[in-house]
């Protein structure tokens, strides 16, 4: 059954590729335009050989393409949800805006643990000072608390930047894969492979 869909697929883009440059070569151009642009809906990779097709044709289509492409990419554009970059400087908010609901969490919880771990510990190392405001630098708890100040805020601060640079990369690449229309590309990828019997070019 898989395989008569696809085999039936591969007839329709056939059956448009040779009507759309039919109706071109008989002058019919609008009528080929739409052929054509039923041609892309089907197989948006598609493409017309120049060794068997009249270049006069090729260029009709490729134009065709690219007039489809625009207005693809211009859909694309409004029906998406509005995303900014300037949310990923605020992890985990910049994941949350890429639909990473797991980085959401382990970021949300290695903030939350590691800054109260720096709190808590700031708070008790000043709380060890002495009555003149110094620190006695022999004491194990004080100097204890210090070091696990400091790497309580670097972890926090290695949280953050990992939080920014993941939500830029993600976001960016996910904007170019919604303006290069992958999400249609993808859904007829390997149809050129599909068993469709005896080609005709023209």
């Amino acid at each position: 059954m898989q395989q008569k869909r696809l085999a039936d697929r591969a007839d329709q883009i056939e059956a448009l590729r040779t009507y759309g440059i039919a109706l071109f070569l008989s002058g019919a151009r609008p009528g080929s335009e739409r052929a054509f642009r039923e041609l892309l809906r089907l197989a948006p990779k598609e493409r017309l050989d120049p060794d068997f097709v009249k270049s006069e044709v090729v260029r009709f289509f490729e134009s065709v393409r690219r007039r489809f492409r625009r207005e693809l990419d211009k859909v694309v554009r409004q029906s998406a949800p509005k995303r900014s970059a300037v949310v990923n400087l605020l992890p985990p908010w910049g994941q949350a805006q890429n639909g990473h609901e797991g980085k959401v969490w382990v970021l949300a919880i290695g903030f939350g643990v590691t800054a109260a771990v720096s709190i808590g510990t700031a708070a008790a190392w000043y709380g060890a000072r002495n009555d003149d405001g110094t620190f006695n630098t022999s004491d194990a708890r004080a100097n204890g608390l210090k070091v696990t100040n400091l790497v309580a805020a670097g972890l926090f601060a290695g949280f953050y930047l990992y939080g920014v640079i993941d939500g830029l990369v993600y976001y960016f690449k996910n904007r170019r894969a919604r303006l290069d229309g992958e999400h249609v590309s993808r859904q007829v990828k390997g149809l050129a492979l599909a068993p469709n019997g005896f080609r005709v070019r023209f």
